[in-house]
């Protein structure tokens, strides 16, 4: 094991993908056990593998041959966060169609932001900006919108993620100007 470890260490990706591989069934299973949620589950263990290959490529891991229990520490500490996360949301009720509507902000610098946002929006892909609009406006799950797009929930999560960094990115190249 210390072996691999060292390897990821070093920039190996095929070492990189044996970790995940010899990994990712066995936390998806732990993970599933404690959420019953096969899409949080998913999620969950998509983290714990990302946090892994960090941490093994910034040399967090002091003792290779307990690799095991790190993996495991991780997706514990993801999960917890999870449920954290979940119990702290807030209660939502359906509003009747009756129920009074503020005003449009009339905010300068809102408007401003909306089109910028907007703008970033356009450039995106077209598939890319669905399922951004499905997952983050309406709140669809992956899993939701992969059977809608007829994509897998890994690709749509995957493009959510590419996408949403790339907005990141252009954003900050913004704030730099």
């Amino acid at each position: 094991m210390a072996a691999l470890v060292e390897r990821v260490r070093n920039g190996d990706s095929g070492a990189e993908d044996e970790v995940a591989r010899l990994y990712d069934k066995r936390v998806f299973v732990m993970v599933l056990a404690r959420t019953h949620d096969r899409e949080a589950a998913r999620d969950l263990t998509q983290e714990v593998l990302i946090a892994l290959l960090k941490s093994l490529r910034n040399g967090d891991v002091r003792e290779p041959e307990r690799l095991a229990a790190f993996v495991y520490g991780i997706a514990r500490n993801l999960v917890n966060n999870y449920f954290r996360r979940c119990t702290q949301q807030p209660r939502t009720d359906p509003l009747d169609d009756d129920f009074p509507v503020a005003a449009k902000n009339d905010d300068p610098e809102a408007f401003d932001r909306m089109a910028i946002l907007h703008g970033m929006l356009n450039r995106t892909d077209p598939v890319d900006r669905k399922i951004l609009l499905m997952m983050l406006v309406e709140g669809y799950k992956a899993a939701e919108v992969a059977s809608q797009l007829n994509l897998s929930s890994d690709v749509v999560r995957q493009r959510k993620s590419r996408a949403l960094k790339k907005i990141v990115d252009r954003v900050k190249k913004m704030s730099r100007k």
